[in-house]
């Protein structure tokens, strides 16, 4: 059964040590992080640094889990751009 997304008083959450912990050390991002606890980047970025002040062996997350892959990208466009123009057939006549 899919556990409940934190609740919110205000800016505040409930969500506490034990399930940062969790969210943070199962996820492969901070935009994971951020999906799981409903909380933002900053705040968790803080969070985890005060709980790595305290001696709490967090480990170190990326901000994105998929960089770009340019090369493909870059063939997407050219194959994309290439595709004929819609014509203006009846809006002028």
């Amino acid at each position: 059964m899919a556990k409940k997304p934190p609740q919110f008083i205000g800016r505040r959450s409930r969500l506490s040590p034990e399930d940062f912990v969790r969210a943070w050390q199962s996820s492969a991002s901070i935009n994971e992080v951020v999906v799981k606890t409903g909380l933002g980047k900053n705040i968790l970025r803080s969070r985890a640094n005060s709980y790595q002040k305290l001696g709490i062996k967090l480990k170190k997350l990326p901000n994105i889990i998929n960089p770009l892959n340019v090369t493909k990208l870059k063939a997407l466009a050219i194959r994309l751009g290439k595709k004929k123009k819609p014509t203006r057939r009846g809006v002028d006549g």
